[in-house]
């Protein structure tokens, strides 16, 4: 299988990310430090804050998580993975999804659930869908969505809400087609298909 990782946006910001996080962490402790080496004049601000300014724990605290809410806000990352359907590893196709939404910090239920969506995907365009050269998969994360595209060349992948039955999967030429489409949107928060004349976009999206 040929694996490629284009850090597209993702790549491109780490070193700001890596420089975000550690400005928080800083400004926070900073912040409690302060309290303990000017109390007097926190202890002159206004009663109503004395709750928040008056600990140096607590006041560190707040502004760590002002912070880390005001860096978060439009951060989206996004990293492409080309996948061999001729080859086809799910098994890497899981590792990465799992390495991403670890370093993203995405919840565990929501990687679980992609990384199943992602392995059936793949599966199904590279053998029912006749995939025809590499299918190309991206992945986006913000503190809101998870999404999912994947890009081929090939029979068109229908979703559907209606679960096929077992005659229709064994002698439908599209029964195994129509079988992962009702899967998947059994685990994805939303499923498209989108594109024309053979080339496809399949966009998965989970609710974060």
């Amino acid at each position: 299988m040929t694996r490629r990782y284009v850090e597209a946006i993702a790549g491109s910001h780490a070193d700001i990310y890596d420089t975000r996080k550690t400005l928080t962490v800083g400004l926070a402790i900073m912040a409690g430090l302060a309290v303990e080496a000017f109390p007097g004049v926190f202890r002159s601000m206004p009663a109503s804050i004395h709750p928040v300014v008056a600990s140096s724990l607590v006041f560190g605290t707040v502004v760590g998580f002002v912070l880390n809410f005001c860096f978060q806000i439009g951060q989206r990352k996004r990293v492409t993975l080309t996948v061999d359907p001729i080859h086809l590893d799910t098994e890497a196709l899981r590792q990465f999804i799992e390495e991403r939404g670890s370093q993203w910090g995405a919840r565990r239920d929501v990687v679980v659930r992609a990384e199943f969506a992602v392995r059936e995907l793949a599966d199904t365009i590279a053998h029912a869908c006749k995939s025809r050269g590499p299918m190309t998969f991206s992945a986006s994360f913000d503190e809101f969505n998870f999404d999912i595209e994947l890009r081929y060349s090939g029979e068109k992948f229908e979703v559907t809400d209606t679960r096929p039955s077992l005659e229709e999967i064994v002698e439908s030429d599209d029964g195994a087609r129509r079988l992962s489409g009702f899967l998947l949107r059994r685990f994805a928060d939303r499923v498209t298909t989108s594109g024309r004349e053979g080339a496809w976009v399949v966009r998965l999206h989970f609710d974060h």
